[in-house]
């Protein structure tokens, strides 16, 4: 989503957009490429996964594993990037000759792409003038969303302080498709619903780490996650919010959903704790952001010039006189800004 959604060149240093290629090598030969290799538990074969790494050396720069929730694709060194930390995956590889990084680098989540990006100067308001104190939209598919979706239901919430000044909406099961026919609530309606909320609760789902993080952060919503509970201790994906640990993150990280209610309770009766959290939110948000997208532009670039200085090709003879030699530049050039970022020319192309 991060890609398709170009949120990585809004967020970078506006020298570059992203595009789709879905057609295996119609990017651009003269541009920075970047393969997708997707790796689904249900729906893909983890040799077909590392045959595509191997088979996309020399074609692009960067090449990121996504969608492996499980962390089942092991660094073979010859990977970049990769969604979902865990601690075996991130960093075991070979080392960066840019940076002196270990590789493979983490690469968040981001919002997804059915998340219209929200105008921080007109669409965030302040935490004291959200409507809702806390909100929980999901499906109950990993235990501590059924745990939530218990209590949401029994005596204890439903007749408690904090139930009239929440939203919870908890379907009977997933799907890939937005179906309101199932229980869904639009991506509208659910962006709207985080807007108007100081918390936003993310509880475990298939992996530790969730769209609805990023998506809580671009609305100002403050994310609730949990650190002890024994989905997440015992996760395939060891240590999965260590990058937000590392970076400070100012979240609000409880040790499990039992402390829930007593939390709450504070933060309903400390407007100027709730204010303060929710500017930390944002802040560190957008450099957090920020940061991935310039490291990345930065590796993009680096990888893209070692390509180029393998492809020169040997210069013509012209008469028997070697003839001069041109190497294709990156196109575009500087626009104007659009909204609250940047977004110049010049497009990098993936698969």
């Amino acid at each position: 989503s991060i890609f398709r959604t170009n949120l990585l060149a809004e967020l970078g240093s506006g020298k570059y957009s992203y595009s789709i290629r879905k057609q295996h090598g119609s990017c651009p030969w003269k541009a920075p490429r970047v393969r997708l290799i997707p790796y689904v538990k249900c729906c893909t074969q983890l040799a077909e996964v590392n045959r595509l790494v191997a088979a996309s050396q020399a074609q692009y720069d960067v090449i990121v594993i996504t969608g492996d929730e499980f962390c089942a694709v092991k660094s073979s060194g010859i990977f970049h990037y990769r969604q979902y930390h865990g601690s075996d995956v991130i960093g075991t590889g070979g080392v960066s000759r840019l940076e002196g990084r270990r590789l493979p680098v983490f690469f968040p989540l981001g919002p997804r792409a059915e998340f219209e990006r929200v105008n921080q100067a007109t669409e965030v308001v302040l935490a004291v003038d959200r409507r809702f104190l806390l909100n929980f939209v999901g499906s109950p598919t990993s235990i501590p969303r059924r745990q939530l979706r218990t209590y949401f239901a029994s005596p204890q919430w439903t007749q408690g302080p904090l139930a009239p000044r929440s939203f919870v909406h908890v379907t009977d099961g997933w799907t890939q498709q937005v179906d309101t026919s199932k229980g869904y609530i639009t991506p509208d309606k659910y962006r709207k619903v985080l807007l108007e909320s100081q918390f936003t609760l993310c509880p475990i789902g298939h992996n530790p780490e969730a769209y609805r993080i990023y998506e809580a952060c671009e609305a100002g919503s403050i994310p609730v996650l949990t650190l002890k509970e024994p989905t997440y201790l015992e996760h395939k994906c060891k240590d999965a919010y260590k990058p937000f640990l590392d970076a400070r993150a100012p979240f609000v990280f409880l040790d499990s959903w039992g402390d829930l209610e007593e939390f709450m309770l504070m933060a309903a009766s400390n407007a100027t704790w709730v204010a303060e959290r929710q500017v930390r939110v944002t802040e560190w948000y957008a450099r957090y952001m920020s940061q991935v997208a310039e490291e990345f532009e930065r590796f993009l670039e680096f990888r893209f010039e070692q390509r180029m200085s393998r492809r020169v090709p040997k210069p013509a003879r012209i008469n028997g006189t070697p003839a001069a030699r041109t190497l294709g530049k990156r196109t575009g050039g500087p626009a104007a800004r659009a909204g609250q970022y940047a977004n110049r020319g010049g497009r990098a192309g993936w698969r």
